[in-house]
């Protein structure tokens, strides 16, 4: 392939993870507008709604719950509009944080909506969470990370660690498998 026939592959990728993202928020919304109905019905507590959920849908109450903590913050107007739709273009997984920030009634500030409308991934938008929240990193905290070249780092209390690298560019099929299996691990 040529770089110019190759964009038809990435704009695909790219929009099968926009589709993925959107259903993900679709769920959040099910689940959180089936709880409002439950509520409204006086069908039982959130309890048995999460019970019978779990039967019918086979997601646990605890994913269940964090779906439902998500999109509060869209409907109950948590999130400044302005930052709304940004938000909303995050996967569910990056969202969970604020979801349960929120459900511990912490006030966010500007400034860190901001940052949670900037943030490219889960760990930045755990990093803010713990800024607005005041909960210090535990002090076994390990963090992996892996880079561009596929240098393997850990941080540990605040030092960065060089584990080892990923030799990416190589072309036997079997060490391209291994590696993508060791990404995926991390």
């Amino acid at each position: 392939y040529k770089e110019q026939d190759f964009s038809g592959v990435w704009k695909g990728i790219k929009g099968l993870s926009e589709v993925a993202k959107l259903s993900g928020l679709g769920l959040c919304k099910f689940f959180y507008d089936a709880m409002q109905i439950w509520k409204r019905l006086e069908m039982g507590d959130d309890d048995e709604f999460y019970d019978e959920a779990f039967i019918k849908t086979g997601k646990s109450g605890d994913t269940i719950k964090r779906y439902v903590s998500v999109w509060a913050l869209f409907d109950d107007n948590i999130v400044p509009k302005e930052y709304r739709d940004k938000l909303m273009s995050h996967g569910v997984k990056m969202l969970v944080p604020l979801g349960n920030m929120n459900k511990q009634g912490h006030e966010v500030p500007r400034e860190a909506w901001v940052k949670f409308a900037q943030a490219v991934d889960e760990q930045e938008v755990r990093k803010v969470v713990k800024e607005v929240t005041g909960a210090s990193p535990r002090s076994n905290n390990t963090q992996r990370e892996l880079d561009r070249n596929g240098n393997i780092n850990v941080w540990k209390n605040g030092k960065k660690y060089f584990v080892g690298y990923l030799a990416r560019n190589d072309k036997d099929p079997i060490a391209q498998q291994e590696v993508a299996r060791a990404i995926a691990a991390l």
